[in-house]
């Protein structure tokens, strides 16, 4: 869990530099890789047992039994919540990932003008934020009470509920 951990952090922060620096297609890339990870944290939750055999796995079994589709399949058979489904996934590969014949730079903008190099866009920028705030809030609050710190689990939790309220 503890490098799991720091893999979230790493992620979530050079996607937020990157934001900062205006590179929301790269940004989104790493918000594509944490929310995998959020993914396999949800696996934990709902399914510990694959999660075991996930964490246990070779390289190639893990290729082969553990890709998004089928952890998101095994998490629903557990009837458990994912959190980043099939179509929130998609948009992140076509956006960021794999390159397509319809694939353009940091499209993020009401001009609708690509861009080369990096420059603030507030649609790509606030889009790229609440992804990662998302991502890293589910992640935290997971962490906190797989290691035994059930009282932060309780406090972000908390916290978090009474913002919505006013």
């Amino acid at each position: 869990m503890e490098y799991l951990s720091g893999r979230a952090f790493n992620l979530a922060y050079s996607a937020y530099d990157l934001c900062r620096a205006g590179f929301y297609d790269e940004a989104f890339n790493q918000i594509r890789s944490l929310g995998e990870l959020t993914n396999i944290l949800a696996l934990r939750i709902y399914d510990n047992t694959s999660f075991e055999v996930w964490l246990s796995a070779t390289d190639k079994e893990r290729i082969q039994n553990f890709n998004q589709t089928q952890i998101r399949i095994l998490i629903e058979k557990a009837n458990g919540v994912i959190i980043v489904d099939r179509y929130l996934y998609d948009e992140l590969c076509k956006l960021a990932t794999h390159i397509t014949p319809k694939t353009v730079p940091n499209l993020h903008s009401d001009d609708q003008r690509p861009r080369v190099g990096g420059g603030f866009q507030e649609k790509g920028f606030n889009k790229a934020l609440e992804k990662i705030s998302e991502l890293l809030f589910f992640s935290a609050t997971t962490f906190a009470k797989f290691t035994g710190h059930d009282e932060l689990f309780e406090q972000i939790v908390t916290t978090q509920d009474n913002k919505g309220e006013t």
